[in-house]
């Protein structure tokens, strides 16, 4: 890696950790799931009118747009708002690079290498220690959910290794389309009085 490419990556770790500073904060005048809602909005619209439809086709879409889009988000923002701090939060979802691991072996017969067993284990003491260290910055109930989260998003990773050689800015574009309407549908729904008293 070169000089800019290490920028560049620190500045996706920086932008990847404020994600979940806004999040934190648009919890406090959003209910979870219609902010989840625009969040998605805010993604698709109006970049869609200016970005070519994916190669992939419309399932992996659908699919990716439910897994990761619906359901992971919609998990991850209830966690935070169950009692979860945005740092503990980011550090958590992180739990989905092992699952994804351990899905990859049941579905493709991936073999863990003593190198990547090593990796894990650091990987795992890395989280253990920071989680330990934060004390009481979640309560069980988020945990549960943000957990679960990222088992979801393990699960649109394997998903999204069955694409091949895609455009993944006009794949992201199109995805952040599928979610917004079943999430509207579930927030007038269960959030319903949330949303009123917002108005």
């Amino acid at each position: 890696m070169n000089f800019w490419h290490i920028v560049a990556a620190v500045c996706v770790a920086a932008a990847w950790g404020f994600n979940f500073v806004v999040i934190k904060i648009g919890l406090e005048e959003f209910p979870p799931l219609f902010l989840s809602a625009l969040r998605f909005t805010a993604a698709a619209l109006p970049a869609i009118f200016f970005t070519r439809f994916p190669t992939c086709g419309w399932k992996p879409i659908l699919s990716i747009g439910i897994v990761l889009g619906t359901i992971k988000f919609s998990l991850l923002f209830w966690g935070i708002e169950a009692g979860a701090s945005a740092g503990l939060a980011s550090l958590i979802l992180q739990a989905q690079v092992f699952f994804t691991i351990i899905l990859a072996m049941f579905l493709y017969g991936e073999r863990l290498t003593h190198l990547r067993i090593f990796g894990l284990f650091l990987g795992f003491c890395g989280l253990a220690t920071v989680g330990i260290q934060t004390g009481g910055g979640i309560t069980t109930i988020g945990f549960v959910l943000i957990i679960a989260a990222a088992i979801a998003w393990a699960i649109a990773n394997i998903i999204m290794r069955t694409l091949g050689k895609i455009n993944l800015l006009h794949f992201i574009v199109w995805m952040s389309l599928v979610p917004i309407v079943p999430l509207l549908c579930a927030s007038a729904i269960i959030e319903y009085d949330s949303i009123r008293e917002m108005t």
